[in-house]
């Protein structure tokens, strides 16, 4: 007998917190996107929590998994989160195995290109920076919380682009990560964007 009820796992954590949601995105931070996303194709429905105190705000690190009740952290960052649903055997249930591939190619992308171009779009332009700093960090961290995290960001974002990427001609690079970014994005809409398992039944 193969039904989704006797396969169906049970979650080991009770809510998810992430960053809030910037214009039509569910959230201005990469890493949570990706756990949405991954949470989307193994489909998992947790309670998302965005709204979040200061000492959340300069001490955690979000996504962040939490369980019993929101009393114990789990996990937090994209590749923790998904290894302990990995480990929880939290993921695709067997009536939608065939798209454990897709499950991995998103994986992938998210991680070589996805999260790099969101980074650059976010932390590295002026405009942008200043936008989710001003809107929304100030609003949750307060001030001068907000300016140190915005600065701590973009420091050490710039120094992980230069080891990945070199440090010479660093504007054509970001333009290099931003078209690679947009295609990737282009791509998974056209392909994926059918799929009743992410989406929702059309």
């Amino acid at each position: 007998m193969s039904s989704s009820a006797a396969t169906e796992p049970k979650l080991a954590f009770t809510s998810l917190c992430i960053w809030p949601a910037y214009n039509v995105l569910p959230s201005f931070d990469p890493e949570c996107l990706s756990v949405l996303a991954h949470f989307a194709f193994s489909r998992l429905n947790v309670p998302v929590k965005t709204l979040i105190g200061r000492l959340m705000f300069y001490k955690e690190r979000l996504p962040l998994l939490l369980g019993d009740n929101d009393s114990i952290h789990l996990a937090a960052g994209y590749d923790t989160i998904v290894d302990h649903c990995k480990q929880s055997h939290i993921d695709i249930d067997e009536e939608y195995h065939a798209n454990n591939a897709d499950l991995l190619a998103l994986t992938a992308l998210v991680k070589s290109t996805f999260i790099p171009a969101v980074l650059d779009t976010f932390w590295l332009d002026d405009a942008y920076r200043s936008s989710i700093i001003n809107i929304y960090a100030k609003a949750l961290g307060g001030f001068p919380l907000a300016f140190f995290y915005g600065k701590q960001k973009t420091e050490k974002l710039k120094n992980q682009f230069h080891i990945l990427y070199g440090e010479d001609n660093f504007e054509q690079t970001r333009k290099s990560i931003f078209d690679k970014g947009k295609k990737v994005l282009d791509h998974l809409t056209d392909v994926l964007g059918n799929k009743s398992f992410l989406f929702g039944a059309r």
